[in-house]
């Protein structure tokens, strides 16, 4: 199966808020803000002669909005460097061809091509719009499911991926 698209800066950001999701020190970064926030409180209910549930619910408020502060914080400043990170005239912004064949992939763009063994790949993974062939950790061809005619096709293409890249990982039996 073949399809054809052009990765935009969207598509971009939606694979790296993809890789966030993925990434537990984020939510570690969000928890930290909470956390200290919350202890910021209850220092400040020490110092001073506040009633002790009043402390407590400042510290359990504070530490909600921390975390939501931590949040918007991380994902701003990410979405303000990834949307910038691809230059209009480098490799990642182009039109490109993915052939999905039982001995690999096969990638085409303006710039060149060529082709990738199932095996050099690490994980076949999808989301609600694109599939995410991940040749390392954070490396992956992103294949748009829009570039498709309709989601049976979508889905042919996502269930094709994962079938020759799981029968890539069994043993050959002889």
């Amino acid at each position: 199966m073949e399809v054809k698209y052009a990765l935009s800066r969207e598509d971009y950001w939606q694979f790296n808020k993809f890789l966030m999701k993925r990434m537990r020190r984020c939510y570690r970064t969000h928890a930290a803000c909470g956390v200290s926030a919350s202890i910021s409180c209850l220092a400040l209910g020490r110092l001073t002669d506040m009633p002790r549930s009043l402390v407590l619910g400042l510290a359990v408020a504070a530490g909600g909005v921390g975390v939501a502060l931590g949040f918007l914080l991380i994902k701003y400043q990410v979405a303000r460097y990834v949307r910038r990170l691809p230059a209009e005239d480098g490799s990642t912004l182009r039109e490109c061809t993915l052939k999905i064949q039982p001995e690999g992939i096969e990638a085409n763009s303006s710039l060149g091509g060529g082709a990738l063994r199932w095996g050099g790949f690490r994980e076949v993974t999808e989301s609600q719009d694109y599939v995410y062939l991940f040749t390392d950790k954070h490396v992956s061809l992103i294949a748009s499911k829009r570039a498709v005619a309709n989601s049976a096709d979508a889905t042919i293409f996502a269930d094709a991926a994962r079938t020759y890249f799981q029968s890539s990982r069994r043993p050959l039996q002889s």
